[in-house]
């Protein structure tokens, strides 16, 4: 993962279920099992959210809105196991 705007901190949780990216003051992007929510200023306006079972189409639309939103690039080393398992 590289960033051109600013440190950030990458964390798979514990379950395997969701991904998390914390910028400097906080959340900018979290990709879990029921959506993404990816945060411009603290919120989801402006961003890019979603409230549905995600996949892996939707894991390449949070890697591609990530990169273009707040310029980084999640690899995908950070994938979660359930959509490797899943192969769609």
């Amino acid at each position: 993962m590289s960033n051109a705007q600013h440190p950030v901190h990458v964390e798979l949780s514990k379950d395997d279920k969701t991904l998390w990216v914390n910028g400097p003051g906080g959340l900018i992007g979290r990709f879990g099992v029921r959506g993404i929510d990816i945060h411009l200023n603290g919120a989801c306006s402006g961003g890019y959210c979603t409230h549905g079972l995600t996949d892996n189409q939707d894991w390449e639309t949070f890697k591609r809105k990530m990169l273009e939103i707040h310029g980084v690039k999640i690899t995908d080393e950070y994938k979660p196991d359930r959509l490797i398992l899943d192969n769609s």
